[in-house]
């Protein structure tokens, strides 16, 4: 009779529950190369350009901004937000986005910035009493690649390096993207 009951409840359960888990498809040809618009590094892109830049502006959301232009697969950009909780759980969301100048115009924008010759902001006077915007950059063209950091202070207007400052305006002025900030 124990036994019985026993198959009967774990029978139930997984019909259950196993209907309200995410389904994954097969899709192999979406694996042969790949544009940034997933989680992969961006240094092995087979995108003829990348850009993603990871922002966070002291909070517990990261966003991370990427956009891909291809000759095969065309012109991407995406958003993916990382809401970061308590006890170590997070929520994933993902959004596609289109800079508001274009993609044309916008790689014309990120060239004229030279971020290839990019190196990591070497000093930061910070304060605890005041935001720290923290932003890792990464591009990636015509088989180049470079990575870079550096840190600002948005939302407040404190200026850091002109370089630097000129590129964070160009993302937020490019994709709005939320801020949850009360």
């Amino acid at each position: 009779m124990k036994q019985r009951l026993f198959i009967t409840l774990t029978f139930t359960s997984l019909v259950l529950l196993g209907c309200s888990t995410p389904k994954e498809f097969m899709m192999p040809f979406r694996n042969f190369e790949y544009t940034s618009d997933r989680g992969f590094p961006v240094k092995s892109s087979n995108s003829d350009f990348t850009f993603k830049a990871s922002v966070n502006i002291s909070t517990n959301v990261d966003r991370i901004v990427t956009v891909s232009m291809d000759s095969t697969f065309g012109n991407e950009a995406t958003l993916l937000e990382v809401f970061s909780y308590k006890k170590g759980k997070s929520k994933l969301s993902q959004t596609k986005l289109f800079p508001k100048s274009g993609f044309d115009n916008f790689k014309i924008k990120i060239d004229s910035l030279n971020l290839m010759n990019q190196k990591d902001q070497e000093t930061f006077e910070s304060a605890l009493h005041r935001p720290v915007t923290l932003f890792v950059v990464e591009i990636k063209e015509n088989g180049k690649y470079n990575q870079f950091r550096f840190n600002t202070f948005f939302p407040d207007t404190a200026k850091t390096s002109e370089q630097y400052e000129k590129l964070q305006k160009l993302i937020f002025k490019e994709f709005h993207f939320p801020l949850y900030i009360k």
